[in-house]
């Protein structure tokens, strides 16, 4: 049985009606004790986390509840084991990222660093309970299933490490290779290990369309005893796609066809990208960004702006202007039945806008 992947192509890409305005602003305040390197996350039950942390490697995080409120709540907790070397060094390379698990009962922390001193991939886990909000249990580690991989949680609440290589020739993808590990909660052991290898035919070209078909496929190592396991007829139905979110937002953007307005970014060149989609996907984030190259080949912003589309009926809800040159980190999330907007400037400021849109 041939199973084929398609890439569809959408002609004559509609701009997106340009009714909306200024979201209106329903709260700020800033975070308390928040600087260096910032990541966020959202909880199912719409919690605000925020992972930071300093050069020292000093991490912490914080949740932030009744941020639609003029009284949030801010809870702090400083993770443990975090050693010096995870700090910046000279050319080093800090990636923090944070996983949240579908039930909301665990968040994974995690920096992954490459140094001068470190010339191989490190990095350290914590795992914290967000019932107790405690740490339980903390992992140091130059593992690359822990310390280069992707981790996801499955909708069964199952946690994957999760890596995709490709080997391609001139025209097209020839295989890819996903090398999956299950990680035991809270302790982060890995119990069962599994590679799945697609190889793939040429390119076939139809109207409007291409695609390849699935030539062969193979699973080596615990692959059965993970479809077991998980009662999956199929390997690549048990854990996520490294390239599913991708996929997703390549899909919702080609069908909305979002351009700026004319009036973003004045003469400057623009570029506009669709970062996350609501539940359900009513609603997209774009993140647009106006500028120009430098004579030294680096980009130089002149106009930033957020701009939530309504995906059902392709038109702007509002959008929100920031400083171009700062670290900023929008969010889509909701309170009480309604949608709002967050934005998080250099780490500490949060603004909060509320999205009139029915549900």
């Amino acid at each position: 049985m041939h199973w084929h992947r398609s890439h569809l192509f959408v002609a004559g890409l509609l701009t997106v009606a340009a009714s909306g305005q200024t979201l209106p602003l329903t709260t700020k305040f800033i975070l308390h004790s928040v600087s260096g390197d910032t990541v966020t996350a959202l909880t199912p039950d719409q919690a605000l986390l925020v992972f930071f942390g300093k050069k020292q490697g000093v991490w912490k995080l914080k949740r932030i509840t009744g941020w639609a409120t003029v009284s949030p709540h801010e809870e702090d907790l400083e993770l443990q084991g975090f050693h010096d070397e995870l700090g910046r060094g000279w050319l080093g390379i800090v990636n923090p990222d944070l996983t949240v698990s579908p039930d909301g009962r665990y968040a994974i922390a995690r920096v992954r660093s490459r140094t001068s001193k470190i010339p191989h991939r490190v990095a350290m886990l914590s795992v914290v309970d967000l019932t107790a909000f405690k740490a339980v249990s903390s992992v140091y580690t130059d593992n690359p299933m822990l310390a280069g991989n992707q981790l996801y949680f499955n909708t069964n609440g199952t946690l994957f490490a999760v890596s995709r290589d490709s080997t391609t020739n001139k025209k097209s993808v020839d295989s890819t290779t996903d090398r999956v590990a299950v990680l035991a909660m809270p302790g982060l052991q890995p119990s069962l290990n599994c590679t799945h290898r697609k190889v793939y035919g040429p390119i076939v070209h139809t109207y409007l369309s291409q695609h390849q078909d699935t030539l062969n496929e193979e699973n080596s190592g615990d692959c059965a005893a993970l479809m077991k396991l998980e009662g999956a007829p199929q390997l690549d139905r048990l854990y996520p796609n490294p390239d599913s979110n991708g996929v997703t937002l390549e899909r919702v953007a080609k069908t909305v066809g979002f351009r700026s307005p004319p009036s973003f970014g004045g003469k400057w060149e623009s570029h506009c990208n669709l970062t996350t989609t609501s539940a359900g996907e009513q609603l997209g984030l774009y993140d647009c960004v106006a500028g120009h190259e430098t004579w030294y080949d680096t980009w130089h912003p002149k106009a930033h702006e957020f701009f939530v589309v309504d995906i059902v009926q392709k038109k702007i809800v509002g959008s929100v202007s920031v400083p171009p040159r700062e670290s900023t980190v929008a969010l889509l999330a909701s309170e009480a039945l309604k949608d709002y907007l967050l934005i998080l400037e250099n780490g500490n400021e949060l603004s909060v806008y509320s999205l009139r849109v029915s549900h």
